[in-house]
This record gives C-alpha cells, structure tokens and sequence, in this order.
C-alpha cells in the first residue's frame, strides 16, 4: 500500500478510507474495466448495425485506445 500512495502522490490515510486493501483496490479497477468494455461494446453494437463483424471489431478497439489513452484509471487496469 506505501508504493501504491507514493506513486499516486497522495495520503496512505485517504487511500485507506476509500479503499480497505490492495484487493479492494484490484476489484474497482476491474470493475470500472468491465463497465467501459461493456459501455464501448453496446456502443459500437448500436452504431454499426450495418457493419461487417471486423469493422465492429476495429470500431471496439480503436475507442478502448482512445480511452485508455484518456484515462489514468484504465491505464493502471
């Protein structure tokens, strides 16, 4: 947990306060992955309702770059 608060530049004591253990904070992570997975999946589903199953594919993977590329969180899962 020391290493985690030191990369984060932030206080072990709010660390703690939101999260209980390193495996609290694995399970959020995660959790927010698959919220984005399934949020980026629907997406590209409803958008391409005419789409070949690849372009689907590219579509879904070229907004998980994006994401990930925005989003610190996503980058640390």
């Amino acid at each position: 947990m020391n290493t985690i608060a030191h990369a984060g530049k932030f206080a072990k004591g709010a660390m703690y306060y939101h999260f209980p253990s390193k495996e609290a904070i694995a399970e959020h992570l995660i959790s927010d992955w698959n919220h984005i997975l399934d949020e980026t999946i629907s997406e590209a589903l409803a958008a391409g309702a005419s789409s070949t199953v690849s372009q689907k594919l590219a579509a879904i993977f070229m907004s998980l770059a994006q994401r990930i590329g925005e989003d610190t969180n996503l980058r640390a899962e």
